[in-house]
């Protein structure tokens, strides 16, 4: 409602568009689409374009995306792109996660093959940090990947991960995501 009424105010009319954008419509909150009228200088003359991937909708499922609604209510399906081609991993990984989570079944993979994804269970940190060290060495000297090319994912902070208080692995510095360029690091 805020944005609503800032829309509507006087400070809008310096800030009217012929063309809007919008990229990752998946993540389009329904009380959004009511304010897209406002920001076009001509709403009948528009120029909307959408871009969305429901794979990587994880919090609301494909029939409750508000951009359907938006989709419907405007006219504007010849301006909507539904993206399904996953061009961010190989598709030993695409296949291995549409398998595991049941998400993204409509989307194509690349036709780049690469290794097999493995799942290991751990008992304790430090088993789990010398799996991870072997498999860093085996990447970078068997597989020839560069250091700068790889990134350690996880669902925790770092601090609150099984890394916290180490300094390195394999000889490579551990920093994190916001760190910077750094030489003889792991991500």
């Amino acid at each position: 409602l805020a944005l609503l009424h800032i829309l509507e105010s006087s400070i809008s009319k310096k800030y009217k568009y012929d063309a809007i954008i919008i990229d990752e419509g998946q993540d389009f909150d329904k009380s959004w689409c009511d304010c897209i009228r406002y920001l076009f200088k001509n709403y009948e003359n528009k120029i909307f374009y959408v871009f969305y991937d429901d794979n990587q909708s994880i919090f609301t499922n494909y029939e409750e995306l508000p951009i359907k609604e938006l989709i419907a209510s405007a006219g504007l399906s010849d301006h909507i792109f539904h993206l399904t081609s996953n061009l961010r991993n190989s598709k030993n990984i695409h296949d291995y996660s549409v398998k595991k989570t049941g998400l993204a079944v409509t989307s194509q993979s690349i036709d780049i093959i690469g290794l097999e994804p493995t799942e290991k269970d751990f008992n304790k940190a430090k088993d789990a940090i010398k799996y991870i060290t072997n498999l860093l060495t085996e990447l970078i000297e068997k597989h020839k990947i560069q250091n700068n090319k790889i990134v350690l994912l996880s669902n925790r902070t770092f601090k609150s991960s099984i890394f916290e208080g180490e300094k390195q692995l394999g000889g490579y510095n551990l920093i994190s995501s916001g760190a910077g360029k750094a030489k003889n690091a792991i991500r």
